[in-house]
């Protein structure tokens, strides 16, 4: 047998050889030397069994992990069953850590289970488990009891003590769900997503509602909250678009931005005497797509397209409303004008010195806005995607910090009084401007709004012979009703039609004539007969 040994200098390697009694030396250049080594390292780790490095990404059946020492951290799951055990152990080692995108977007999975060896489920500045991502189906996670730091039950996914939720999975068929007075807290968007939720009972234990803790949850109609609440977080009920009404208690201090945004169905909110911030931050940005730093107070209210009217206790030391409008407790700062509130033409009252960011937002009745004499600053985007917006009003001096006001519209005619018309001379932001005098209209409280509750037509039926005519008036309720135009329309226009009221016989037959208010779509109808 011959003997091999490898000794190395600078420049040269030597291979000496004992064979007979006889050495043998060969020199060899630095290239061959680093080839030699690489080969020979291989060679060596492929002897010693040595698999990876720390930081390589192994494989191991359907699971992507690293390795740390004498524990595994879970990287990936690639395969697609609906069962889905997480090993306790791979290559020996234990399974210690789950990594935040480890099941994203997994479809098929519907029942996991951890085992006692899981200490840790990667988190992130959202939400507190991101690895279950995109889980639609995802309707159990069951841990093992002897686990040390997660328990579960119901196939929801609790803290140890079962003080925390941690994870209510979203793709669980439940309508209703109650959480126990043993929870404490709620995890960062721990009903996330979570579109089978109709009505969710909150524990009296609970203080606070964290970030998004119901984002998404586009079938939830009912919530019972607490007295014992003292915050609402950031986005907490986002998108929760089937919401109808909410009761935020007496001992609320604070709402987080956007914590009502899209939420379409609700139509009036009551705030508490004891908030005294609204559009918190709590800390960063913890909605998907949102930028707190600049939120404004309107934008809790971000999306509420059927929004009619906010309403504050007169004991809130931080806020005002009047009129269904929020505005700061002097009632200097318009804050927010409700998306659906009526009226097509909005007169701010005298006194108000700030129009706020998304102040107006998404109201879709407005037509005009006048602002009063004493308007000193409209914030960039006051004035926010109001569809059929046509006029806006200065009654004053052009405000001092007058941003782009008007997102979205670019045929909006800025109106201004010929008295301040030199304050104006250099205001070029629209594609026209037009002088006023000033009016009486300007300066006075808000224009009480009053909605439509009913039509009614003089004639339920109506017999005419072909070619006459007849005249259909009608009334509404309220009489002093703030939009009472209507539109007229004929179920068969070859027997009757109809313009503003008039109905003119064309052939015999039967048809109707319906006439609907353009506020709130109330309808009346009169059978025609024509002999």
């Amino acid at each position: 047998m011959t003997l091999c040994l490898l000794s190395i200098n600078a420049m040269n390697i030597s291979i000496k050889s004992k064979a007979g009694g006889k050495n043998m030396k060969t020199k060899l250049n630095s290239k061959i030397l680093i080839s030699a080594l690489l080969s020979f390292s291989m060679i060596v780790m492929l002897l010693s069994g040595v698999r990876a490095t720390e930081n390589e990404t192994l494989t191991s059946s359907n699971w992507e992990y690293g390795v740390n020492g004498e524990n595994v951290y879970i990287m990936k799951y690639t395969g697609t069953e609906e069962d889905v055990v997480v090993p306790a152990v791979i290559d020996g080692k234990k399974v210690v850590s789950i990594g935040e995108d480890t099941f994203t977007d997994c479809k098929t999975l519907k029942n996991i289970t951890l085992s006692e060896n899981i200490k840790n489920i990667e988190s992130n500045s959202r939400e507190a488990f991101p690895c279950f991502n995109g889980c639609d189906n995802l309707e159990n996670i069951i841990v093992d009891d002897n686990n040390s730091e997660f328990s579960s039950e119901d196939g929801v996914l609790y803290s140890k003590n079962k003080e925390v939720i941690f994870l209510y999975p979203r793709g669980k068929n439940v309508a209703e769900f109650v959480i126990p007075e043993h929870v404490k807290y709620l995890g960062r968007k721990a009903f996330g997503q979570c579109e089978n939720l109709k009505k969710v009972s909150i524990a009296n234990s609970i203080k606070d509602l964290s970030d998004g803790v119901f984002e998404g949850c586009s079938s939830l109609e009912s919530i019972n909250i607490p007295e014992s609440l003292e915050s609402i977080g950031v986005g907490a009920f986002s998108g929760c678009k089937s919401l109808k009404e909410i009761v935020i208690p007496n001992g609320t201090k604070s709402i987080g931005i956007y914590a009502f945004s899209n939420c379409k169905s609700l139509k009036e909110i009551a705030i508490p005497s004891t908030v005294e911030s609204l559009a918190e931050i709590n800390d960063g940005n913890m909605v998907e797509g949102i930028n707190g730093k600049n939120a404004s107070v309107s934008s809790c209210f971000a999306g509420c397209t059927s929004l009619e009217k906010i309403t504050l206790d007169s004991k809130n030391k931080k806020y005002a409303s009047e009129n269904g409008m929020l505005f700061n407790k002097d009632k200097t700062h318009l804050l927010c004008y409700p998306a659906a509130m009526q009226g097509i033409e909005v007169i701010v009252k005298t006194g108000v010195k700030t129009i706020a960011k998304n102040t107006f937002c998404e109201n879709k009745n407005i037509q005009r806005i006048k602002f009063p004499i004493t308007v000193t600053k409209v914030e960039d985007g006051a004035v926010n995607n109001c569809s059929n917006l046509e006029k806006v009003t200065f009654c004053g001096n052009k405000p001092n910090d007058l941003g782009k006001f008007v997102l979205g519209k670019d045929d909006v005619v800025i109106w201004y009084s010929n008295k301040y018309k030199n304050s104006w001379s250099n205001y070029n932001l629209y594609k026209k401007q037009e002088y006023i005098e000033p009016r009486r209209t300007c300066i006075g409280m808000p224009t009480p709004v009053r909605s439509v509750k009913k039509i009614k037509l003089n004639k339920k039926k109506l017999v005419l012979k072909k070619g006459k005519k007849y005249k259909l008036k009608y009334t509404i309720t309220p009489s002093k009703a703030t939009n009472k135009k209507v539109t007229w329309k004929t179920t068969n226009k070859k027997i009757a039609k109809v313009s503003k009221g008039k109905v003119k016989a064309l052939k015999k037959g039967k048809c109707y004539i319906v006439v609907r208010t353009k506020d709130g779509g109330k309808k009346a109808k009169c059978k025609v007969i024509v002999k």
